[in-house]
């Protein structure tokens, strides 16, 4: 990858997931009729396929996880995601997002999983196909 250009990158999500959205995440997102899918752009260094995962992964902190109010972020809200590849499949990539709230000792998850549409030297287009709904890793006690 060449480190003095930039990719054009295009998330895109369905209707049911841009009506999650508050009014903010909405204005980024714009609706193509032929495919009947909503899409955001925004350009990422081409240095590396680490850089580019790391633009990918702040931009969806922004749009579909902190412009979305079930999950209810803040500046108070302690925010990670970390991308990784479940499976064989070199077309999907999943966002495990990691959120402790205030006031709160167990952390809760979910995960996001995409699609790769396209991949050249110049574009990467992807699309949320489907989410966990937040959940939690604590392990249940035994002793009631």
């Amino acid at each position: 990858m060449d480190c003095g250009k930039k990719i054009n990158c295009k998330l895109f999500i369905d209707e049911k997931y841009y009506k999650k959205l508050n009014a903010t995440g909405k204005e980024i997102f714009i609706y193509d009729e032929a495919s009947g899918l909503y899409y955001s752009y925004f350009s990422a260094e081409a240095c590396s396929e680490e850089i580019l995962y790391s633009c990918i992964i702040a931009y969806c902190e922004i749009t579909v996880i902190g412009f979305n109010n079930i999950y209810n972020i803040t500046d108070q809200v302690d925010l990670s995601c970390d991308i990784f590849r479940l499976g064989t499949s070199k077309q999907h990539f999943t966002l495990l997002i990691t959120i402790t709230y205030p006031d709160q000792t167990e952390a809760f998850h979910d995960m996001m999983t995409f699609e790769i549409i396209k991949n050249t030297s110049s574009s990467f287009n992807f699309k949320l196909l489907g989410d966990q709904t937040i959940f939690s890793l604590d392990q249940l006690s035994h002793a009631f």
